[in-house]
């Protein structure tokens, strides 16, 4: 993608300040965390020398259970800043403590949060989305047309604002996501070899996104009725569904249900299941 630059500010050289990225994203939850990890790897495979700084107006996730996946490729997150949540921060923008910003990558599109975004950090290069990326100071050359509009899909939007950080030059991360021997050998464990498994995860951080868990439990049906062994994951928030699951699936696997103490829950061992 040509890009259009609305600055000529250059990259800070290897002799000057280390280089401030901040990353703004509304909030985190588990489903969006997870697209992100590519974006965040990418990031930092660009940008392998910066301080990498994740700013979230609500809650994230990179906190808690995806704090160890993005912990070598981000410094800093910092959740609850309530930035960007209400029309008035574009007039009386909220100061938040933290020094110098070279790059602002702001991930939502609403113009008024990216304005209000941009006048908090006051950055020295600000890359967004918003308004067809008219608010950006790095802008794709043929802003305007049809073809520059936001990709559909949040992991192309993320990948196409980086490619505008990086002034046309991004590097990508192609090392496969490490997942813990331990997790590996307890995964194998619960789930031998010999018979063949589906896998089924009912729930959502959103819970208006999630499908009506009876009917993973008919389909699940199904699939048992074919030879196969129907496996379920629930998240900590979706203890309410175990039970119901459990009564009307007396053959499926809920191999978190059984660990060893000490193995660790959460995403890296629904990898590793996977």
């Amino acid at each position: 993608m040509t890009l259009a630059a609305r600055t000529d500010a250059p990259l800070p050289a290897s002799d000057q300040p280390k280089l401030r990225i901040a990353v703004f994203s509304g909030g985190d939850q588990i489903g969006d965390g997870l697209f992100k990890l590519p974006f965040i790897r990418n990031l930092r495979a660009t940008f392998p020398g910066a301080e990498i700084l994740w700013l979230a107006s609500n809650a994230s996730v990179y906190t808690r259970a995806l704090k160890d996946a993005v912990a070598p490729f981000i410094d800093r997150v910092v959740e609850r800043t309530g930035l960007a949540t209400s029309h008035s921060e574009v007039i009386w923008p909220k100061r938040l403590d933290l020094g110098r910003i070279d790059i602002a990558i702001d991930t939502q599109t609403v113009l008024a949060r990216s304005i209000a975004l941009r006048r908090a950090l006051k950055p020295r290069t600000f890359v967004t989305a918003a308004a067809d990326y008219r608010l950006s100071d790095i802008q794709p050359s043929d802003i305007g047309s049809k073809a520059v509009s936001k990709p559909s899909h949040l992991v192309d939007h993320l990948m196409r604002l980086l490619e505008l950080a990086a002034r046309g030059r991004p590097k990508e991360d192609t090392a496969a996501l490490e997942i813990p021997a331990d997790l590996i050998r307890t995964a194998t464990a619960c789930l031998p070899a010999g018979r063949s498994y589906v896998g089924f995860a009912p729930g959502a951080g959103d819970t208006t996104k999630r499908w009506p868990l009876e009917r993973f439990i008919a389909l699940a049906g199904k699939v048992a009725r074919r030879g196969y062994v129907p496996v379920f994951f629930f998240g900590p928030d979706e203890r309410d569904m175990l039970d119901e699951a459990r009564n009307a699936l007396p053959e499926a696997i809920f191999p978190e249900e059984n660990l060893p103490d000490g193995i660790p829950r959460g995403p890296l061992l629904v990898s590793a299941f996977g």
